[in-house]
């Protein structure tokens, strides 16, 4: 997989889970440091598998 298209797989990732917390009235302050924490988590967890993916 080239890197473009595993940059195009994490951004859109990202923006989904961004639009389900928005929808959903899900907290996403990112000023609180709880919910930065928690981002930060899940958005990692997006980029390592798809990078784990891509060394298949």
């Amino acid at each position: 997989m080239n890197k473009y298209k595993i940059a195009e797989s994490i951004v859109t990732q990202l923006l989904q889970d961004l639009q389900t917390r928005m929808n959903s009235g899900t907290k996403w302050d990112v000023s609180d440091e709880n919910i930065q924490a928690e981002v930060t988590d899940k958005w990692e967890d997006i980029i390592i598998a798809e990078i784990e993916k891509s060394e298949k």
